[in-house]
């Protein structure tokens, strides 16, 4: 079942939004394959029963409501339904402009660019 989420800094703002999956974990997983839903219906090895996962597009933001960081999540079909970066991830000023993006492959690291004060790639 896929939910929208969000988390909160201590002092009440917003700190990051996005979708969560909710999945069986189990310890007979183990395709390696990304899960959009889960169809995995309960068996013996299923351990802590449901499990939430950080999935899709996901924004983060600094204590002043500026997006700071986005970028996608998958869930892994392994042991402990691991939820990674995967694609390109943006990571940007505290004023808002480009500072970086950082391309993921299943949680890997593919390439990294870095961005001068007037948003020209210099790497």
């Amino acid at each position: 079942m896929l939910m929208k989420d969000k988390e909160y800094y201590k002092t009440g703002e917003l700190k990051c939004e996005g979708e969560v999956l909710e999945l069986i974990d189990c310890s007979s997983r183990g395709s390696g394959l990304q899960i959009e839903f889960d169809d995995h219906e309960g068996c013996v090895e299923c351990l802590m029963g449901l499990t939430l996962r950080k999935t899709k597009l996901w924004k983060y933001y600094n204590k002043f409501g500026v997006v700071i960081l986005t970028g996608n999540y998958v869930v892994l079909d392994y042991r402990g339904v691991p939820s990674v970066k995967d694609g390109i991830w943006t990571i940007f000023r505290d004023d808002g402009r480009l500072l970086q993006q950082i391309v993921y492959k299943e949680g890997a690291i593919i390439d990294i660019s870095i961005f001068d004060d007037d948003n020209n790639k210099i790497n």
